[in-house]
């Protein structure tokens, strides 16, 4: 008796690199969002970046693809311009990251973050995030109605006014935080994905 064997041979998914930079005022959130994706936890006070760059690399499966995704970490500050310059031009899409507890800091995304990432970013997708939303619940009561918040409709707004892909609000903490951090880079990837076809 003859036995017909067939071994079938593992799927192998084609691996599609996408890079991702996050940009923002410093303090506005960027290394939590980065450390509560990639390692689903909060950073520790010495692994916050204070130098030009960080960077972190994942092998996910995103939509059935097989993606080595690049994350950098970017500072905030002014003298770093240059070093945030070079990181555009890696990247497929960007995240340009706001506190919603400081209206100043989406004065800073229209006035200051837009038109860099406009310029440097040469047509390439980007995503407004309005971080640290959980403020919004915990902050009123901790400081009374000195602290004023962008609502969602002013971050709608302003995504549309800036030219963004779309416009997604995260806080970190909790199994909420970890849900929306993957559905912040969910939708960074899928930018990708579109761009790079």
């Amino acid at each position: 008796m003859e036995f017909l064997c067939c071994y079938s041979q593992p799927k192998v998914l084609q691996e599609t690199p996408i890079s991702v930079a996050v940009v923002g005022d410093s303090g506005c959130g960027k290394t939590s969002l980065i450390y509560r994706f990639s390692r689903d936890r909060l950073p520790q006070a010495s692994e916050m970046v204070s130098a030009n760059l960080d960077t972190d690399r994942l092998d996910i499966v995103h939509s059935g693809r097989q993606i080595k995704l690049t994350l950098y970490d970017t500072s905030g500050s002014e003298e770093d311009a240059k070093v945030r310059a070079l990181t555009y031009n890696q990247c497929d899409v960007i995240i340009l990251c706001f506190p919603v507890d400081s209206p100043e800091a989406l004065t800073n995304v229209i006035t200051e973050w837009s038109p860099e990432v406009k310029f440097l970013n040469k047509g390439k997708p980007f995503i407004l995030v309005g971080t640290k939303v959980d403020l919004r619940e915990t902050a009123p009561k901790a400081l009374g109605s000195m602290t004023e918040f962008v609502s969602q409709s002013k971050g709608k707004k302003a995504a549309k006014e800036i030219g963004a892909s779309t416009y997604l609000e995260c806080t970190v903490v909790g199994v909420d935080g970890r849900n929306k951090t993957k559905r912040i880079f969910g939708s960074a990837i899928r930018d990708g994905l579109k761009f790079s076809r």
